[in-house]
């Protein structure tokens, strides 16, 4: 059993995680919101540019909500997860699961921030890519995309490539995809009634 100093000092340091975790996100949203605003303006010049049977205009006014939303948040993650941290600094391949480097009490944190990260994937990749349509889909395309970080992030030796991180997208992908598309059932029952 953890003695009280020990407890409140492994509180203290996963609180002060948590807080350096919130400053780097935001630190990232302004750069996010000019980039995004950045392809609002050219989609607004397809639109104006392009005929009304041409089909990535027709494309653009379908899902263009969902395309900025996507653009925002791939915007956020490249920022959080490769660019904003020293690049050549740590090259490692972590392949036990749920060892984080930095002690046990980083685990939880991180493996739930790996988790609410890629929960905006499972939901807006289906909405950008009517392709990504099924369970298997959406688990492969976040697998394919939570190992590509992983990989950018070791070849700039950027940070811990590890394999609880691509668990915890994967499941974050998931519970994501898993939302949208309860949110879909029920919006169809309401619009059935």
């Amino acid at each position: 059993m953890l003695s009280g100093n020990i407890l409140n000092s492994r509180l203290f340091q996963t609180i002060r995680n948590g807080g350096a975790m919130l400053r780097k996100l935001l630190m990232v949203l302004p750069i996010s919101i000019v980039v995004t605003l950045l392809c609002w303006i050219i989609m607004k010049l397809i639109e104006k540019k392009c005929s009304a049977d041409n089909k990535l205009k027709q494309v653009i006014i379908q899902r263009k909500r969902w395309i900025l939303g996507f653009i925002f948040y791939i915007s956020v993650l490249v920022q959080v997860g490769v660019l904003s941290r020293m690049l050549g600094s740590i090259r490692t391949i972590v392949w036990v699961p749920f060892r984080t480097p930095g002690g046990d009490n980083l685990v939880v944190l991180y493996a739930l921030a790996n988790l609410v990260i890629f929960i905006p994937f499972g939901i807006l990749a289906p909405k950008v890519f009517y392709g990504i349509n099924t369970l298997w889909k959406i688990i492969l395309v976040t697998l394919v995309t939570s190992v590509c970080i992983e990989t950018i992030q070791y070849i700039l030796a950027c940070g811990y490539s590890q394999v609880e991180d691509v668990i915890m997208n994967v499941a974050g992908g998931l519970i994501g995809y898993l939302i949208i598309k309860l949110i879909e059932k029920r919006k169809n029952k309401q619009n059935a009634v």
